[in-house]
């Protein structure tokens, strides 16, 4: 019994220890699998941690790189650090010794505004942390930190260009980096209409003046070497920079060398990407980067709007374009023409379309000629279509896409400072004036007020009579047309001597 006794409770203390041992294997299992689990999970936090430090890495080696190139490439091409002077600052900023003590500081306040603690560890627990955030509080960190500490170990600019050139070298290098600053288009300054002169441009060479034998030596080479002259020379506060600026007056974009270039560049933009804007200019129009010969545009002025306000071209109220219909010959049926419904654009595609210009034409000498041989027709059916276009022109609002236009085409009334100025209308009726013997004078003051009369405050101006064999009256709105194109650059002056003899012969003052 003693031996039975003894190998149960032998078989009971080995079962026992075996399900013991069992069990603590089975949960030293459970804790490994959960460790891995977290260890994995650590595992590719750093990883992200690791990926993000490179990023930030890769990004201030490039932008040190960068800026270490636009001194050549950009600026002046002179070093702003060589690796001696960029060594040396590192040196006296992050000392050995105060290494570790000055990024731990850094470090604290980068991770300061997280409000979790003070270590790189609270990026383990974001997923996708804001990179562009944390490179802009780098940065205002650093410059705190480092920016006042930089002023004190940068030596001035005029001493290291000093040491770097010798006495015969620097009138040379300087007259270098003073041409550097002219303009880097290709300008035709020979074009007809380029006016050179040098108010229409302004020079500015700042730096800050002591009484060092340097600085006096710079600007001695300034001055006597290169001829700049003193009112050109500016003081400023800053040692570590020479401020060189040259500032132009605008100017047209045809003055650009190789703009035709550009302008297929242009033209195929404009045509793959459709409707898409090119410019940024909401007020305007650009249809061409080169605009269509001045003459060009203003004859095909002078065909347009009055077939516009004939309502020979009228706008489709689906579409917004403007439309008008033409006989084709060769077809024997009616086409149907569109425009855009901005004016200025309108007028580009014609220019770009001459069948469709002349189409146009037509339509304009054929209601001129019916005018001719049916002037009972001038002043019951397009005399009235004429005034309700200028009313429309005066009254377009300011948001409109044609509201620049409105002096071009109608004109402007005379007021206490100026005179009036005819638009392309005034030279319509001028020119129907002359083809029709009996025209309703006094129907037509409002569309061509006439010049010698001028608004005085306080003053009633009573209805002008023009008569319609009144030379002088036509003489002074297509003269005074002349001088408006000319002062905005439109004729030339050897143009202008032209029309204007050939508007003085027109129209004599004596018969």
């Amino acid at each position: 019994m003693q031996d039975e006794a003894r190998r149960a409770v032998k078989e009971t203390e080995t079962a026992t220890k075996h399900n013991f041992d069992l069990g603590v294997a089975l949960e030293a299992l459970e804790i490994i699998k959960v460790l891995q689990q977290h260890t994995q999970t650590r595992a590719s936090q750093l990883t992200g941690l690791y990926r993000l430090v490179d990023n930030l890495k890769s990004h201030y080696e490039k932008n040190q790189a960068t800026l270490k190139q636009s001194d050549s490439d950009e600026m002046s091409g002179e070093e702003i650090f060589s690796d001696e002077d960029i060594n040396s600052c590192y040196s006296v900023l992050l000392p050995q010794k105060e290494y570790r003590a000055q990024i731990v500081e850094i470090t604290q306040q980068i991770l300061e505004p997280t409000g979790k603690g003070q270590s790189l560890g609270i990026f383990l627990e974001q997923n996708c942390p804001n990179l562009e955030h944390l490179r802009r509080e780098i940065d205002l960190i650093v410059n705190r930190l480092f920016g006042s500490r930089s002023t004190d170990i940068v030596q001035s600019v005029i001493k290291r260009f000093n040491q770097k050139y010798q006495s015969s070298e620097r009138a040379l290098r300087l007259g270098q980096i003073l041409r550097e600053a002219q303009p880097l288009l290709p300008l035709n300054l020979t074009a007809p209409y380029f006016h050179n002169n040098s108010a229409k441009k302004s020079q500015l060479v700042g730096f800050k003046d002591t009484d060092e034998p340097e600085v006096k030596q710079f600007y001695t080479v300034l001055t006597e070497k290169l001829a700049i002259s003193d009112n050109v020379i500016k003081p400023t506060q800053a040692e570590d920079k020479v401020l060189i600026v040259t500032e132009y007056a605008t100017f047209p974009l045809r003055l650009i060398d190789g703009l035709q270039q550009l302008k297929n560049h242009y033209d195929l933009q404009k045509k793959n990407l459709g409707n898409t804007l090119l410019h940024n200019d909401y007020r305007d129009i650009f249809t061409d980067i080169i605009p269509p010969p001045v003459l060009e545009m203003q004859k095909l002025q002078d065909i347009f709007y009055p077939c516009l306000a004939f309502d020979l071209i009228q706008q489709n109220q689906e579409t917004q374009q403007l439309e008008f219909q033409y006989f084709d010959e060769l077809r024997g049926v009616y086409f149907t023409a569109a425009l855009k419904p901005a004016w200025k654009q309108a007028i580009q595609d014609l220019v770009n379309n001459p069948n469709m210009a002349a189409a146009l034409r037509e339509l304009c000498d054929g209601a001129i000629a019916d005018i001719e041989h049916q002037s009972a027709k001038w002043q019951g059916h397009y005399l009235p279509k004429l005034r309700q276009f200028v009313a429309q022109v005066d009254n377009l609002p300011d948001d409109d896409i044609n509201y620049l236009y409105r002096s071009i085409v109608v004109g402007s009334r005379a007021t206490d400072d100026s005179s009036a100025k005819p638009g392309i209308i005034n030279r319509f009726l001028a020119q129907i004036q002359e083809k029709v013997n009996v025209l309703p004078i006094q129907n037509s003051v409002p569309l061509a007020i006439a010049e010698s009369q001028k608004v005085i405050t306080g003053e009633v101006v009573g209805d002008s009579v023009v008569d319609s064999s009144d030379n002088r009256t036509k003489r002074r709105l297509e003269l005074e047309q002349l001088k408006q194109d000319i002062e905005d650059g439109i004729v030339t002056q050897e143009e202008y001597e032209d029309e204007r003899q050939e508007i003085l012969n027109k129209y004599p003052l004596r018969r």
